[in-house]
């Protein structure tokens, strides 16, 4: 990760009619080039020199251009982000909570297969598999 998808995302940016300002860089920056999933609460403790509700705002700008996306671990009640410049899917522990990327699932036709089934015309695609950590698998047996 790195310029070529913070050009990806100040291209998706400018398309929509957003500005580029050096708050949404720094957020845009994180999302990249961090793989923790985080919330909210956990960026604003990163760059702790940014207000929550620009962290917020950003974060909606980036999930309604659909290069973020919201993930619900259904573990601690909060909302998790994560870069999707690159589509990919996450398997989320059900018991501890613990969200992991997973690339190795062919995306490409399924946006195709969907827009021939229904007649929609598909705008996003986000795709959860829950299950048991391998940690979790242990202390449970």
């Amino acid at each position: 990760m790195g310029e070529q998808d913070l050009t990806l995302v100040i291209n998706r940016l400018k398309k929509n009619g957003y500005k580029l300002t050096e708050p949404r860089k720094k957020i845009i920056e994180y999302m990249i080039n961090h793989r923790t999933h985080p919330t909210v609460e956990m960026i604003h403790k990163d760059l702790n020199s940014l207000p929550i509700s620009t962290i917020y705002n950003t974060l909606e700008i980036l999930v309604k251009i659909h290069l973020v996306i919201e993930i619900d671990n259904r573990n601690d009640d909060k909302t998790h982000y994560d870069y999707f410049g690159k589509p990919h899917y996450h398997v989320i522990c059900t018991n501890c909570g613990k969200i992991v990327d997973a690339n190795e699932f062919d995306f490409s036709k399924l946006p195709e297969s969907a827009e021939k089934e229904t007649s929609y015309k598909v705008t996003g695609l986000k795709i959860e598999v829950f299950g048991l950590c391998p940690e979790c698998q242990k202390k449970l047996n």
